[in-house]
């Protein structure tokens, strides 16, 4: 312990940054609860953040005179676009980087979400700011911090006033300083845990996003903001790495801008300090432009919309170049607010499935760090920057603008060049997700089961009388109508077994009644003199309800709600994105799969298209002919069905949201059953028995076994066993299923 106390604050905070690297590669998930301290301390540091912001703030604005307020605004708004276009810039021309790709996803809940909406006046109008400060609504408190300073300018014997709130940022400062001086241990424990939970299967399936990403940080950070300084400036290259290394350091492991206020504003006025170019006037610019700046999307968090352009690359999507300009637009408006509210809505006006949030929360791991490391020195840069050109103390000439435009050009081409160098060598183009479909297996244990023939003989021996919960117990045997190739509710897999989400509620179902399995495999047209002979005693293949199925069998409350929708061909998905926009559609031509209550449904929304009815999803993905340009389909089961065919997407046109009550179906006459199933059915959603098959095989969570994290430990007790750790195969569970040969 003595040999870190003679260390410096920042070295002690690198050891606890690369102390806590080696513990969470060294024991792995085992170091997940380290991750409890960190956020002991986060809270802790924040706890003084706010209140700091608010009398600093109103102090600082209040000293100024009226022309120094002006001169504050042309400054710093004039750093602020620059920021702007560079961070923007490298945005728009990330895509020159992107390899080729083909790929489609699973179905997201968030496709049929309400839209969501920014509230910019809330956000920066506070009606209660009382309320701002106890929600950590900052940009509130800094509209609110800036009035009262702004009228404090004018307020005779502000001194006072000004004083007592110095005296305040003064003690809010001491206790921020305080917490700190706890700041390498924090570290340690937040890096051990995120080193030793991080999944590396997501880092590889976003290795483009990373790479490109990080590597503009890297660039921005360490090459062309630093450059940018010196150039215009009288400060050397290396001169804020040398002051400023705990803000940076902290804001890279804290991941928060608002705990790391403070030592950048401190270190900004120790830098001018240490150079000789220290003056009220600047003082006061810093103590202005950091906590307003706070509030504005700055480098770090604008780079994070090249995630936009990289999730519609990975979906098969990409953003029209027409559409880049709208696109970079709007992303700097909405980032005003919460990234994690834009970037759905971002998602969601470019028709790229909102599922892809999940990845975007996956990166916040690794690149909000990189992203705050960035925008720190983003802060600093214009910090410093505002307080030198308002005391007159930079030297920007033609010759340096030039320089400042060769180096942008530099960095931008260091960045593509080198991302697609690196693609080249690392990046796979394989398309898998079909294969995770037809590999995803049964979960949990299974009661035994086979496959048989809708025979003529069985039909004889069942129809005796009504099916009932006794006699299926007598029998020993549950008998299940399904649909062969019916994804996802029951396929056959890789394995040559038969799976599914229906395949899974009917293994849970047999086991509550405490018999075995056997599935039949019908067509559409079978169900109902399938369940007349007694041949199955339960259909069960995604059965859309319908008065025309009531009529013929009798149906159980729902197990799922669907939601109709069409799929298209990948470029055409804009076209389809709004109910009225395909109302207006002469001729557009939409298949349907025998189903005549849909068939009805559609002609009546849209009486200028031409809808025919198919015999299975293969005659639409099959059509060579392109006889139609949109398949309706219930959207959850679609999804399913582009994983197999990437070259269509499904889409869910707006704002009409039909909803299709997926059942099960009965024999007429046996009421005991289907009030067995309804009951069965409720008590299987309570107890999240339907959920987790949800999840599994419509939402695609968990569809590739995860497996144990890699460490350090996990290596060595699998070389002292003899086994290897990395072997991801499992062993069938007991009682598994049979073939479905």
């Amino acid at each position: 312990m003595g040999f870190l106390h003679r260390l410096s604050f920042s070295q002690q905070l690198l050891v606890g940054l690369f102390g806590g690297l080696l513990t969470g590669l060294f024991f792995g998930e085992l170091a997940e609860p380290l991750a409890i301290l960190g956020s002991i301390f986060v809270r802790l540091l924040q706890m003084a953040v706010l209140p700091y912001v608010l009398f600093s703030l109103v102090g600082s604005v209040g000293k100024l005179s009226s022309g120094n307020v002006r001169g504050l605004l042309k400054v710093g708004g004039s750093l602020l676009l620059g920021s702007w276009a560079l961070a923007l810039a490298f945005v728009a021309l990330n895509p020159l980087a992107f390899p080729e790709w083909e790929s489609a996803s699973f179905f997201s809940d968030a496709l049929v979400a309400e839209d969501r909406s920014l509230d910019f006046i809330a956000l920066y109008l506070p009606t209660n700011p009382f309320h701002a400060l106890a929600n950590n609504i900052v940009p509130s408190v800094v509209v609110f911090s800036l009035a009262v300073g702004g009228a404090l300018i004018h307020v005779p014997n502000k001194e006072r006033m000004t004083d007592v709130l110095d005296v305040a940022t003064s003690a809010l400062s001491r206790v921020t300083s305080s917490v700190a001086r706890f700041m390498p241990i924090a570290i340690f424990a937040v890096t051990a845990s995120a080193a030793g939970t991080m999944s590396l299967d997501d880092l590889s399936r976003l290795q483009v996003y990373f790479v490109l990403y990080l590597f503009a940080c890297a660039v921005l950070t360490f090459g062309v903001l630093p450059l940018v300084l010196s150039m215009s400036t009288p400060l050397k290259y290396g001169s804020v790495f040398r002051v400023c290394t705990d803000a940076l350091v902290t804001g890279f492991t804290t991941a928060s801008l608002l705990v790391t206020l403070p030592m950048m504003i401190e270190g900004c006025k120790r830098l001018l300090r240490e150079e000789g170019l220290e003056s009220e006037e600047a003082d006061a610019a810093i103590d202005v432009l950091l906590p307003v700046t706070l509030n504005v999307p700055l480098m770090g968090k604008l780079l994070t919309l090249a995630f936009v352009p990289f999730a519609g690359w990975f979906v098969g999507s990409p953003i029209e170049i027409s559409q880049v300009p709208r696109f970079l637009l709007s992303g700097l408006v909405t980032y005003f607010g919460s990234v994690n509210a834009a970037i759905p809505f971002l998602l969601d006006s470019y028709r790229i499935p909102a599922d892809m949030f999940q990845l975007f929360l996956v990166t916040g791991v690794v690149s909000a760090r990189f992203s705050t490391l960035l925008t720190v020195f983003n802060m600093i840069a214009i910090g410093v920057l505002g307080a030198l050109v308002l005391s007159k103390r930079t030297r920007v000439t033609l010759r340096s603008l030039l320089g400042l435009l060769g180096l942008f050009v530099a960095g931008t081409a260091i960045v593509l060049i080198g991302s697609k160098i690196l693609f080249a060598q690392t990046f796979s183009v394989e398309y898998e997700k079909g294969t995770t479909l037809r590999d995803m297996t049964l979960r949990g244990g299974m009661v035994e089961w086979r496959i048989e023939p809708l025979s003529a003989e069985g039909h004889a021996s069942s129809s005796a009388g009504p099916v009932d919960i006794a006699s299926i117990r007598s029998r020993g045997r549950l008998r299940v109508g399904f649909t062969k190739g019916n994804f996802p509710y029951a396929y056959v897999n890789d394995e040559d077994t038969l799976v599914g989400f229906d395949v899974e509620l009917a293994h849970r179902l047999a086991e509550e009644i405490g018999v075995a399995l056997s599935f039949v495999s019908l067509e559409n047209e079978q169900f109902g003199e399938a369940l007349r002979s007694g041949g199955v005693d339960v259909v069960l293949a995604g059965l859309p309800m319908s008065t025309l199925a009531s009529s013929q069998f009798d149906l159980t409350r729902p197990y799922l709600e669907g939601t109709l929708g069409l799929i298209v061909l990948d470029h055409d998905r804009a076209r389809f994105k709004s109910m009225a926009e395909i109302a207006q559609m002469q001729g557009v031509r939409i298949a349907v799969v025998e189903n005549q209550r849909l068939q009805r449904r559609i002609e009546r929304l849209l009486p200028r298209a031409k809808v025919k009815a198919i015999d299975s999803p293969e005659a639409f993905f099959e059509d060579d002919a392109q006889r139609f340009d949109a398949l309706l389909f219930v959207a959850e089961a679609g999804a399913a069905w582009t994983l197999l065919h990437p070259a269509f997407t499904v889409v869910v046109p707006q704002p009409v949201k039909e909803r299709m009550p997926i059942v099960m179906a009965v024999g007429p006459g046996n009421a005991e059953l289907r009030a067995f199933l309804d009951e069965w059915i409720d008590l299987a959603r309570a107890l999240g028995v339907v959920d987790r098959a949800y999840d599994y095989w419509v939402l695609g969570r968990d569809a590739r076994p995860k497996e144990p994290r890699w460490s350090i430990l996990r290596a060595l007790r699998g070389k002292a066993s003899g086994s290897d750790p990395g072997d991801s195969k499992q062993a069938r569970a007991p009682g598994s299923a049979p073939s479905a040969r």
